[in-house]
């Protein structure tokens, strides 16, 4: 092989070196907690699915409790074991203690975590998915983090669907018309 031919051949192929080292370390790194999903079983049992689905990561997915116990331990009566209502902070923080057969504490607070937050939280080994409260009275469970974009990864318990959205987006209004306020966590 000559000389010509050599120089073109060895200048592509750093090229394409250059190209390929470049091109795959602006693609997006994200980590994703592979949570049960939930889907809510009546119209108001948002936080009893989120508690489900957070508090069976949490106890290392050996829990058999389900949504339909955590409603009848934080809200049921004889009369009415299951009523389809919507949980508060503390009643969310609750049930999802009683998934974990009160092996794992939870807290709560009123304020969202800051995007480095979330990325600490979800970055973790194993990461902590968390329970976040959405003005409107909804609640999902954040169980994802882009570390390249701005972006959070959820699941909504009104379909068992994971989303990824701007974390801009996630605070202002993204999640059923309302805003991201607070927390429930491990």
């Amino acid at each position: 092989m000559n000389l010509r031919i050599k120089k073109p051949l060895v200048s592509l192929i750093l090229t394409l070196l250059l190209i390929s080292l470049f091109s795959s370390s602006a693609l997006a790194y994200t980590k994703t907690c592979n949570i049960p999903r939930v889907t809510q079983a009546k119209s108001n049992w948002c936080w009893a699915a989120c508690d489900e689905m957070d508090g069976k990561w949490a106890y290392y997915d050996t829990s058999t409790r389900t949504q339909w116990d955590v409603v009848w331990h934080v809200k049921g009566w004889p009369w009415d074991p299951y009523p389809n209502e919507p949980g508060n902070i503390y009643e969310t923080e609750d049930g999802a203690e009683y998934v974990t057969y009160d092996n794992k504490a939870f807290f709560n607070n009123w304020s969202p975590f800051s995007l480095a937050a979330i990325r600490d939280r979800i970055g973790l080994q194993p990461g902590k998915p968390f329970i976040a409260l959405i003005s409107s009275g909804h609640m999902v469970v954040v169980n994802g983090a882009d570390y390249t974009l701005d972006r959070v990864g959820y699941v909504d318990p009104l379909n068992g669907t994971m989303y990824w959205v701007n974390y801009s987006d996630f605070c202002s209004g993204a999640i059923q018309g309302g805003d991201y306020i607070g927390n429930v966590y491990y």
